[in-house]
């Protein structure tokens, strides 16, 4: 019996569980690392942070610009992840891989987003610590589980 190709819709909700998934995965070892380094948690500042990819500079004026860093971390999240679903179908190694493609799609994904914060005009060059815990949150709490989830709902 031949295998049937899951539709567009099943893999958009794959994109969009595996990505929400990795966003709050992200989103929860970077809470860890901020109160591992500095006692404290700033849910404000990293989401005025990520709003202000879109805005600019202008983000880090009004703390309501948070609710729209939330937006994009997890809009962009999924959108990543939607991507991943897409190359898993497309290339099976991705598929049957899913450490060393969840690695690297981390690692894609990391400097990715260095280069939209470049372009934004919002890069800080990281030191030590924020480019290991960058590249732990992007491979380990980000493409892990989105090369996992993955895999597993297209064996269903």
């Amino acid at each position: 019996m031949a295998e049937r190709a899951p539709s567009t819709g099943s893999l958009l909700v794959t994109g969009v569980i595996a990505g929400a998934v990795g966003g709050i995965l992200f989103s929860a070892y970077f809470t860890a690392v901020a109160l591992a380094t500095t006692h404290s948690v700033d849910f404000v500042g990293p989401s005025q942070f990520d709003a202000s990819a879109v805005v600019g500079k202008v983000a880090f004026t009004d703390p309501r610009y948070a609710l729209l860093g939330i937006a994009v971390h997890f809009t962009v999240s999924i959108a990543w992840a939607i991507g991943y679903v897409y190359a898993a179908v497309q290339t099976p190694q991705v598929r049957a891989q899913p450490i060393v493609s969840g690695i690297v799609y981390g690692i894609i994904v990391y400097v990715a987003m260095l280069l939209v914060q470049v372009a934004a005009g919002v890069f800080v060059p990281p030191n030590t610590v924020l480019l290991v815990s960058g590249l732990i949150g992007h491979t380990v709490f980000f493409g892990l589980p989105v090369a996992f989830i993955t895999r597993a709902r297209l064996a269903q």
